[in-house]
């Protein structure tokens, strides 16, 4: 695994679909890599979210290709993505405060509000 402080070429296809992507502050996983631009260093349980997504595309760049594709075009897929990864960073918080931010992520924009914010705390502790 690696971090690297640019964003990919991929993160300027995929700011059509979602355009918060090129935030300074938005993370992303592509192959066995996780992008970040942020002036902070990228803390334990972020990292740990991180790492989730680098397992659900085997790390590989092809496969992770597929990935992004199936995150962008289904709803259901990403929830699913996102929800593994979100339990694992709360989990690894160790912080019950973690959960608001995290929820409020989940349900947000970022992701296309792919659910309602007291379905994403319900889901999240499950």
């Amino acid at each position: 695994m690696k971090i690297k402080n640019k964003k990919p070429w991929l993160a300027y296809i995929l700011v059509l679909r979602f355009p918060l992507i090129l935030k300074k502050s938005t993370l992303m996983v592509w192959g066995d890599t996780i992008y970040y631009e942020g002036e902070e260093k990228v803390i334990g349980h972020l990292l740990e979210h991180e790492k989730t997504h680098i397992k659900q595309s085997r790390g590989s760049k092809w496969i992770g290709l597929i990935w992004w594709l199936r995150y962008c075009c289904s709803k259901r897929f990403r929830l699913k993505q996102e929800l593994e990864a979100y339990r694992v960073q709360y989990k690894a918080s160790g912080d019950p405060r973690v959960l608001m931010k995290i929820a409020q992520d989940l349900s947000g924009q970022l992701y296309g509000n792919v659910c309602s914010y007291e379905e994403a705390v319900k889901m999240i502790k499950d």
